[in-house]
């Protein structure tokens, strides 16, 4: 696994101080919004961070944090972007909320905004995540992921009397956002705040959700999709969309991609791609260069509503009802795009260029590359769409909803299979736990062996030790002994044996019992 990059990242995560990250199965490795719970396994993808809780150990966005201290305050509001879209601080939002749960408890909220630096990330992709660890002071201790939400979620923590509420997630934006409320449940708390109505000062590559009110400050650069009404002064480079009801007062110089309705008075100097519903009065300056292959016999009834992205090298027989996915920029040579002069199926300038038509994939177009990439969460097509590379879960799809369930006595490795005896050695075997009892262990004194009435038994860091009872009357004159059926101590007098008890006169100690004797008295 060396050469693997998020394995590599993983062990440097140790090196900084962090554990490992636990999943909402609270397994050690099973938190896949985190390299440090294993979840990128190839030489070829990499691009994912740590949790919110590992990132906040690390102090990296330390412009970009919040807290929120239940015990003195009741409610917090916000918008959170991703660590991806963070930008070196330039978007002046926070990456994550640090609560104060307990005196040795925190819990984390972030948005897992799934590009760039974050696109390779498995799990809960532009998901609100919830995590949750021990006070993090020297290292950062193991961490659970508890709950990834969706817009109109809420999460109740069981740590502290809490709820975590997502009210809007927006990714159409840049930076993408999610608008959080934490509060202390009351009379009054948890609504979400009204949106905001005023326009960002750059125009956004794809509509916002709630109309600003105002004009955008740049034009957007896209061409419009319904026609002004009013011809303008000068033609446009890139021909419109749909043609309008009226004559341009000058020739574009280009085809537009859909015929006329009405023939223009003189030919154009270069021919359309596609036949005019009507005839011109003059024939075209230029032939095309190849015949249809067959007339047809009647002009098409109508012509597309939206032009076709590519054009043909063919005019079609019937108009095609939807537009072809490959970017309209591509034929025409609109200013600043990548995909000038190139036809490749995966060339794009935007996400909208690599639709591909699948409900079940996340399209996106980077470096001018589509990329289609599965989105097994919230939702699911088929059950290889919910694989969240963890052996000991059952993954199956119900209601276009994954489900991952927990297989019962399943083990990725020896620490998934502690069982909180000391006593036992716990293996993971072909992914099944094993726990082995160790000899001569005990973690009470009932777990040791009782000889006999007369052994005292003890149980002393694990191990069991045997103290034998002592029976002692202090008398020569008496053998002592132990009752192994009931403990109790025998002294039986030896015959021919005569000795002197306490205080009775005495010269020397082998007159006595005891065989002591002090000032003259046997003790």
């Amino acid at each position: 696994f060396i050469t693997m990059v998020g394995v590599q990242v993983h062990e440097i995560g140790h090196n900084f101080g962090l554990n490992h990250s636990g999943g909402l199965n609270n397994l050690t490795y099973t938190d896949h919004t985190c390299l440090m719970g294993n979840p990128l396994y190839s030489d070829n993808v990499g691009k994912m961070c740590f949790n919110s809780a590992k990132s906040w150990f690390l102090g990296w966005y330390s412009d970009a944090y919040a807290n929120f201290d239940p015990s003195s305050e009741l409610e917090w509001k916000g918008r959170i972007i991703g660590i991806a879209e963070w930008a070196n601080g330039k978007n002046a939002l926070p990456v994550s909320v640090r609560i104060i749960a307990k005196w040795n408890d925190d819990i984390y909220v972030a948005f897992n905004r799934a590009t760039g630096i974050n696109y390779d990330n498995v799990e809960a992709d532009d998901r609100v995540t919830v995590t949750d660890t021990k006070r993090q002071i020297w290292n950062s201790p193991q961490s659970y992921l508890r709950a990834a939400l969706v817009e109109g979620e809420s999460y109740a923590s069981s740590l502290v009397k809490l709820t975590v509420k997502v009210c809007e997630i927006d990714i159409g934006v840049v930076p993408g956002f999610a608008t959080v409320v934490i509060y202390v449940p009351g009379e009054g708390r948890g609504k979400c705040p009204a949106p905001f109505g005023q326009p960002t000062g750059q125009p956004t590559l794809t509509p916002i959700k709630q109309s600003s009110g105002q004009p955008t400050v740049v034009p957007s650069g896209q061409l419009t999709k319904q026609p002004s009404g009013i011809p303008l002064g000068q033609p446009t480079v890139v021909p419109s969309m749909i043609p309008t009801g009226l004559p341009t007062m000058m020739s574009s110089g280009l085809p537009s991609g859909v015929p006329s309705g009405v023939p223009s008075g003189l030919p154009t100097g270069v021919p359309t791609f596609l036949p005019s519903r009507i005839p011109s009065g003059q024939p075209t300056v230029v032939l095309t260069g190849l015949p249809t292959n067959v007339p047809t016999g009647k002009p098409t009834g109508l012509p597309t509503g939206q032009p076709t992205r590519q054009p043909t090298g063919r005019p079609e027989s019937q108009p095609t009802g939807q537009p072809t996915r490959q970017s309209i920029a591509v034929l025409t040579g609109q200013p600043n795009s990548a995909c000038n002069n190139k036809i490749p199926s995966s060339c794009c300038n935007q996400d909208s260029d690599c639709d591909d038509e699948k409900a079940c994939t996340q399209d996106k177009c980077i470096k001018n590359t589509c990329r289609n990439k599965g989105r097994p969460f919230p939702s699911c097509c088929k059950k290889s769409d919910c694989d969240d590379g963890n052996r000991c879960t059952i993954d199956t799809c119900v209601n276009s909803k994954c489900r991952n369930t927990i297989k019962k006595n399943c083990c990725l490795s020896a620490t998934d299979c502690k069982d909180g005896n000391a006593c036992t050695i716990n293996t993971c075997v072909k992914g099944k736990c094993k726990n082995i009892q160790k000899k001569n262990c005990c973690r009470r004194t009932a777990d040791c062996d009782y000889k006999d009435k007369c052994t005292l038994v003890r149980c002393v860091k694990n191990k069991c030790k045997n103290t034998r009872k002592i029976c002692s009357d202090n008398n020569i004159c008496t053998k002592d002994s132990c009752n192994r059926i009931n403990g109790k101590c025998i002294f039986k007098s030896v015959r021919n044996c005569s000795c002197k008890k306490q205080n009775v006169p005495c010269k020397t100690k082998l007159a006595c019992c005891s065989r002591k004797c002090k000032k003259n008295k046997c003790l």
